[in-house]
């Protein structure tokens, strides 16, 4: 007994459907940013000039966050990025200090910036941008001028 040329072209068709279902439930699922990813809110952030400890001048740069998400076991660090005048340099902040921390938790650190290629004088005007490594938080502008630290980009 031989199977009916419209059976087997339905259960070609419908085999074909289910693979297609399959592939698009995949992608669906692979596009679908995870429910709780590490998030931080920035509360404060102070840019000082110090001298170095060699010559010249770096950045002290304190800042104050409170975590907005449950943090994982190994948790994201804080990228500092600073522009002062022509010269740039960045640090990390908070490494494996955001471990396992709750929602609601404030940590503070401070980084020093310009350490090893210093600063010939104190300067006036730095533009910031601090980075959460992974995560939802996007990166955030400060800026330093006057003596000053304020969010959002240098004028």
């Amino acid at each position: 007994m031989q199977p009916q040329r419209g059976a087997v072209l339905f259960i070609i068709a419908g085999a074909a459907a289910a693979v297609v279902l399959v592939i698009v439930v995949v992608i669906v699922i692979r596009l679908d940013p995870p429910a709780d990813r590490p998030s931080v809110r920035y509360l404060s952030v102070d840019a000082q000039p110090a001298p170095a400890h060699v010559r010249g001048h770096e950045l002290a740069v304190s800042i104050e966050l409170e975590v907005t998400s449950r943090m994982p076991h190994v948790a994201p660090h804080v990228v500092v990025a600073a522009r002062c005048g022509t010269s740039t340099d960045d640090t990390k902040a908070f490494f494996m200090d955001l471990s396992n921390a709750e929602p609601g938790d404030r940590k503070v650190a401070t980084v020093r910036l310009f350490e090893v290629r210093t600063l010939g004088a104190p300067p006036d005007r730095c533009e910031l941008v601090l980075s959460l490594s992974e995560g939802a938080t996007p990166p955030q502008r400060f800026c330093h001028q006057g003596g000053r630290t304020a969010p959002g980009p240098c004028p």
